[in-house]
């Protein structure tokens, strides 16, 4: 989903006149592109990005902004897909999105659970289900807390299911487009 929310993304972006780039990375930058225009970066991100497979490696969230920040000197818009499921990384992920700013604009975008979401709205109808719902409210109040932490900090956050994720990745580019912010 984050991939095809990716090129979906990249694509209006380059629509719209924008340079594109992309980072892909885990405990390691694994591949780096700067921001271009044109339909040749366009190709290299699709050909590039759908190759990838999901890793279970801490991401080094710290580096790879770092190294976005040796690299590019204009204001920039910063999209980040990742899971917001461990504190740990959510805290790691908040003080490297800090680090970016004011000179850039960075964005978190992640799949919110729907299964979780779910069993919390579901009324209990007897003891498993009981703890079940309040494990899955624990975990999504947990989820919401962390994106308000993010929030709160101005860094800009995009929680929606899988299958929204391209729409709402897009709306809130438009949306930050739109109110002059690049």
């Amino acid at each position: 989903y984050a991939i095809n929310a990716s090129i979906h993304l990249a694509q209006v972006a380059l629509h719209k006149g924008d340079l594109v780039g992309y980072a892909v990375f885990n405990d390691e930058l694994a591949a780096f592109a700067e921001p271009k225009k044109g339909q040749a970066q366009m190709s290299h991100l699709v050909r590039n990005l759908t190759a990838l497979q999901p890793t279970r490696l801490e991401s080094d969230y710290s580096a790879v902004f770092h190294h976005v920040l040796r690299n590019c000197s204009r204001r920039t818009l910063i999209v980040c897909f990742t899971d917001l499921n461990d504190d740990h990384l959510a805290n790691s992920l908040l003080k490297a999105s800090l680090s970016l700013m004011p000179r850039h604009l960075p964005v978190i975008v992640t799949v919110s659970n729907s299964e979780i979401l779910a069993v919390t709205r579901k009324v209990p109808d007897n003891e498993f289900e009981v703890y079940r719902n309040v494990a899955a409210t624990e975990i999504w109040n947990d989820y919401q807390r962390t994106l308000r932490g993010f929030r709160s900090r101005g860094v800009a956050t995009v929680s929606v299911p899988a299958g929204e994720l391209s729409t709402a990745a897009i709306n809130e580019y438009l949306r930050i487009k739109e109110s002059a912010r690049l």
